[in-house]
């Protein structure tokens, strides 16, 4: 399955202000993990509520998630976020 990556502006001005540091590393990690295997069992990937919006979270570590939208091969990346805000 290939997988395409969409950025959005708040996501990257979020990533931006990590820049040289672990946290960014550890992005772009799950990042190339995603394009490899979507359902890659490091990525605890789940769908968030309300279902019926198509929004789910991926770990990057036990403090940050990605929260994205999926439309069949597309991730939008939709934010960065601290887990249980």
């Amino acid at each position: 399955m290939e997988v395409n990556i969409i950025y959005t502006k708040t996501f990257l001005k979020q990533v931006q202000s990590y820049k040289n540091t672990s946290l960014l590393k550890q992005i772009e990690k799950q990042t190339e993990v995603l394009k490899c295997n979507p359902f890659h069992p490091s990525l605890h990937f789940e769908k968030l509520e309300p279902k019926h919006e198509k929004t789910f979270s991926l770990r990057v570590n036990r403090q940050y998630r990605i929260l994205l939208k999926r439309e069949n091969e597309y991730f939008t990346f939709l934010a960065l976020s601290k887990h249980y805000e």
